[in-house]
């Protein structure tokens, strides 16, 4: 609850500064109003979106190719999800794959050999 309530925090925060930057700008300027405005502006970039990717707790093996329908780590057994109060499954772990980053890799990993 209380990171929760931290994160709420900071989202209104970087509001008001966002607010405050686009006071300070001149009039016609293109800066996002609201967060998701400012998630939906980085993600049309190309190159610039990520995948999320289930991860053992236990960092054994990621959730993805012959294992992205398993619900239990095959290494170590921890489970995959947890479930919340409502009965939703969440993942215990989650990897941000950056695919910029990811084409960055495979291009030296090309180069070197």
């Amino acid at each position: 609850m209380v990171h929760k309530m931290m994160w709420i925090y900071i989202i209104n925060i970087v509001a008001y500064i966002n607010r405050l930057l686009s006071k300070m700008l001149p009039t016609p300027n293109r800066l996002p109003q609201s967060r998701s405005d400012a998630r939906r502006y980085i993600t049309s970039l190309h190159g610039l979106d990520y995948k999320k990717i289930h991860a053992c707790v236990n960092d054994c093996i990621l959730f993805r190719g012959d294992y992205e329908n398993v619900e239990v780590c095959p290494k170590c057994g921890e489970a995959r999800f947890r479930k919340d109060v409502s009965g939703l499954h969440i993942p215990r772990k989650v990897l941000l794959m950056y695919i910029l980053i990811y084409i960055l890799i495979n291009y030296v990993i090309r180069l070197v050999h």
